[in-house]
């Protein structure tokens, strides 16, 4: 039966469970990490959307400690892939953080 939700959510919802996860998060960090690995044209995808997902809940006030474990996973994650990322998504947001704190 399908219930619409991927392992991808279900590995990082119990990553990002407060006010600990279950599991030390490198677990987590590594299991996602492989599971792209063994399975890049299906997973990746699916872990690039999960990545804007939770990079765009950041400006909505995600709880600090979420964003902290996304912060290290997301770096960690970069790390194992040659830092390979669509970064002109995310260009215009930074020049909007700057005109931000200019004002």
């Amino acid at each position: 039966m399908f219930i619409g939700i991927s392992p991808n959510q279900t590995i990082l919802g119990s990553h990002f469970l407060l006010p600990e996860s279950p599991v030390k998060p490198i677990y987590y960090i590594a299991l996602i990490t492989e599971l792209c690995k063994l399975s890049p044209q299906t997973v990746g995808p699916v872990v690039g959307k999960s990545i804007r997902k939770l990079y765009g809940y950041c400006a909505n006030g995600l709880d600090v400690e979420i964003l902290r474990r996304f912060s290290e996973w997301f770096s960690v994650h970069m790390s194992n892939f040659g830092f390979q990322w669509v970064w002109k998504e995310w260009s215009v947001l930074s020049i909007q953080l700057i005109d931000s704190v200019k004002h």
